[in-house]
C-alpha cells in the first residue's frame, strides 16, 4: 500500500470524497490522484493541521495505526497540559495560515478595485467622446 492508497483509506474512514478533502486541506484539485512516491512537507503540514487525528507516520510509511489515540490514557495533569498546548499550537498555526490568506485576498481585492475603477473611467471617457 502506498501513500495514495493510505490517503484513500483515510477518506473512506472519514466518509468524504477526494474533492471535499482537497478543499478542506487547501491543496489543488486532483491532489489525491496525483500523489506519487511522496507528499511534499507543506502539504503534509496542511493535512496534519486539518486532521490532527491522522497518524502521519502511518501515512508516510504504513507503520502503526491510521489514527492517533485522541483520549489521554491517564489523568496525569502534565499529559493533559501537553495535549492542550498541542491543540493551542495547531490553532495558532491555523490562525497564521488564515491571516496570510486574508492578507493575500485583501491585496487581490485592492488590485481588482483599481482595475474596476480604471475600466469604469475608460468607459466614461468612451461615452463622452461618442457624444
Amino acid at each position: 500500500m502506498n501513500q495514495k492508497d493510505r490517503i484513500i483509506e483515510f477518506l473512506k474512514y472519514l466518509q468524504i470524497g477526494q474533492d471535499k478533502f482537497e478543499k478542506k486541506v487547501g491543496v489543488s484539485r486532483g491532489f489525491v490522484n496525483k500523489i506519487g512516491d511522496s507528499i511534499r512537507k507543506t502539504n503534509m503540514d496542511k493535512i496534519s493541521l486539518i486532521y490532527p487525528e491522522l497518524n502521519i507516520k502511518w501515512l508516510l510509511t504504513g507503520d502503526g495505526q491510521m489514527l492517533l489515540n485522541q483520549e489521554p490514557e491517564t489523568n496525569n495533569p502534565e499529559i493533559l497540559t501537553t495535549k492542550n498546548n498541542n491543540k493551542e499550537m495547531i490553532v495558532e498555526k491555523m490562525i497564521g495560515m488564515f491571516e496570510k490568506e486574508i492578507a493575500r485576498l485583501e491585496a487581490v481585492n485592492k488590485e481588482l478595485k483599481i482595475r474596476i475603477a480604471s475600466l469604469t473611467g475608460n468607459k466614461d471617457q468612451l461615452n463622452q467622446t461618442a457624444v
